[in-house]
Parts: C-alpha cells; structure tokens; sequence
C-alpha cells in the first residue's frame, strides 16, 4: 500500500511522492482494550531526502492519520517514523481538525532530522502523544532558541509526552533539551538511551524530568550504577487512566496496578563489574543488571530497595553471593542468577522471601545444593537449576 504525499518546502512542492507508506498493521504486544479486545500497531515510514546541503518541509500531519486509519471500530496506535537521508529541517501544521483523536501516538526520527520540540505540540493537539525516538548521531530535537527560523513561544509539550527514546548516539543537543531548568516535563515518565557512551546522568534531570518512572541506559558503557529514582512518587499514565485502553499485564515480572506507569531501573551490557561498596536506594519494580561482567556484590546492595520485585543478574560472572544478599526483599517475585560462575550457594540466601515465584540458578557450577535451600518457599512456582553445558549440550564429564 503506497500513499501519494506531497512534501512541501519553503519554496515549492517538489516531486516527493511515494515517500511515505503504511509498513504494516499488527496486533499490539503491548496494549488491550479495557473490555479486552485486541488494539492494532500501525506502522507508517517516510523515507526523506534532498539534493539541497539544507531543507525544510512542512507537513500537515492529518496525511499520517489518515494512512494509519484502520476500522473505526477498532483502537490502534500510529508509530511513524521519518528517516531523513540528508539535512532535513521538519515543520508540522494541522490545518484541519482530525476526524478522530488517535489514542496512542509514537513518533521516532532517524538520521539527519531535525524538529523543534514546540513543533512537536501540533501532533499532541491532534493524539494522545506517547513516545519521541531518536535514532543515529545525527537526529536533532531542539528547542526553539536553538532552530534560527523557530518562532517566540512557550517550547513546551510536556503536558502530552510521557517518554523519550534515544539509540545509537545522543543527539548533539541532549544537554540543552533537559539540562535547561526553564523547562520541566513532569509528565516524562521513562527514558531509553542504547548503544551510546554516557559518564553520568545531569544532575538538572532531577529538576527537569522529577517524576521519571523508567530509566534504561543500555549498552551504554557504564561502569557504576547512576543514582535512580530520584523520587519514590509514583505515576498515572493518563492514556491508561482516561482512555479505553490498558497494558498487558507483565505478571512475570511485576504485578503493579493496570493504570500505573512500571518503576524500572535497567542497566543492562554494560561494564559495571564491582558493586561492592554500591547500594541501591529507592522504590523500583524492576532493576536489570544483566550482561556486565559483574563480579562482586556488597551484602547490603539491595537492601535498601522498595517494592522490588525482580532482581536480574544473569549473565554475569558471579562466584559467590552473600547470604543475607536479599535479606528483607520481601516484595521479591523473581530472582535471574542464571548464567555465573557460581559454584555454591549459602543455605540462607532466599529465607524469608515467601513472595518468590521464580529463581533461575541454571547454566553455572553449583555441585550442590544444601538442604532445605527451598523448603520455605510456599510461593515458588519456577525454579530452573539445569547445569552449565559444554560442547554437544553434555555436562562436562570429570576427567578419568
């Protein structure tokens, strides 16, 4: 399915059709109606490119609604996507009121995009904005003293984005979009950065952002743990609040109230490999630490962690843990050790976690298990001890 879209530069509309298309239309892994029935992905990509060194489009968003338009009887949530192979300066007009306000709105920029984020108010006038995405080393979002044509006004649109997603590489003026105090966006509630090097997150986010939920620096090459949350106040998603819709629960990994917004610390692959003198401090649901070459963890680490309720750890290279690791973590559901070094296990390291459901100790080089390790456990449901395999997928045989 191929749309006829007229792209219209500051001079002329130039011959720009077949840009933009609707990818696909799937069902939503993510969200269900209240009444339980299915909400669609709509998926529409426009590929952007110009002969100039520098151009800017307008675009009257109403052509991205109506090509994402599925049976009105059904939800769905529009993702787009601009993919701009050259520099490319983005304005959005709505000069028409949109038939029906679309319930989820993901828009994400790859390459050499640029958008003012007061810009970007235009699309929430006409949805219920979600998600900004920024892909590549190149993709800009700006506030308005930044852009040179940008028009006087508030540049705020914090009132209607709960998430920004950044991979690859931060864009160039990451600093100026949340270090600025002028600005707060305290509906913010998650921000994903993946495959780019960070030191450390601005202590301004703290002023800027006050009520972020979910914070997931992956791949990032962190070698110590930020200080996250930086408040223990939870947070509404107002989509799942006032609209028909709501997530599908992840009941395997955190069983929270439908309307609320998960509280998720993710550090996965990164270089994070001692946390022995580090504790973790606050209320999460979630904390991943998964795949950093970790070695080390001090016995007062999660200890003074709220309301948690899955610890990852996998994939790490553990020999050994504390015994009063998880002492007093009694919100714990699930416990990710598989994937260490571990060749023992202290008889008290899950006492008294009578919540636990899952505990993976499979693939490391425990030879045994001492009695009664789980006998306490009224709650367990999963538990996996399979053995480190080598070769052909045998155990590794002792040598004769």
């Amino acid at each position: 399915m191929i749309a006829i879209v007229c792209l219209v530069t500051i001079s002329t509309c130039q011959n720009e059709s077949k840009s933009c298309w609707l990818e696909e239309i799937k069902e939503s892994r993510y969200f269900v109606s209240k009444q339980g029935n299915d909400v669609l992905d709509a998926f529409v990509i426009c590929n952007l490119t110009s002969q100039e060194s520098w151009v800017k489009l307008t675009f009257d968003i109403n052509w991205a609604l109506d090509l994402a338009k599925v049976d009105n009887s059904a939800l769905a949530m529009v993702n787009v996507l601009f993919r701009c192979q050259s520099s490319v300066e983005l304005e959005f007009i709505k000069p028409g009121n949109t038939a029906q306000k679309i319930k989820i709105l993901i828009v994400a920029f790859r390459g050499e995009c640029k958008v003012c984020t007061r810009n970007l108010s235009v699309f929430a006038e006409a949805t219920d904005f979600f998600v900004v995405n920024l892909h590549g080393e190149k993709a800009k979002l700006s506030t308005a003293s930044a852009l040179a044509n940008a028009t006087q006004g508030n540049d705020s649109f914090s009132n209607d984005l709960s998430a920004f997603q950044f991979f690859e590489s931060l864009p160039e003026n990451i600093h100026g979009l949340f270090n600025d105090t002028k600005y707060v966006w305290p509906n913010v509630e998650a921000i994903l950065i993946q495959g780019t090097p960070i030191k450390k997150i601005p202590e301004q986010w703290k002023i800027t952002i006050p009520h972020l939920q979910g914070l997931y620096l992956i791949n990032c090459n962190l070698t110590e743990p930020p200080e996250f949350p930086w408040s223990n106040s939870t947070l509404e998603n107002p989509l799942l609040t006032e609209s028909p819709l709501r997530l599908i629960p992840r009941s395997s990994i955190y069983q929270i109230q439908d309307n609320l917004v998960p509280r998720e610390l993710n550090l996965n692959n990164n270089n994070i490999k001692d946390l022995t003198s580090h504790e973790f401090r606050g209320f999460l649901h979630f904390l991943g630490l998964r795949e950093n070459g970790l070695k080390a963890i001090g016995p007062s680490c999660f200890h003074n962690l709220e309301g948690i309720q899955t610890i990852d750890l996998s994939k790490n290279n553990l020999a050994s843990l504390h015994q009063n690791l998880f002492q007093g973590l009694t919100s714990l559901l699930n416990i990710f050790l598989e994937s260490n070094n571990l060749t023992v296990i202290e008889g008290t390291l899950f006492k008294g976690l009578n919540r636990i459901k899952r505990i993976r100790l499979d693939h490391n080089k425990l030879h045994s298990i001492p009695d009664g390790l789980f006998g306490s456990l009224s709650s367990l449901e999963v538990l996996n001890l399979r053995p480190q395999l080598y070769g052909l997928g045998y155990p590794r045989q002792p040598a004769p």
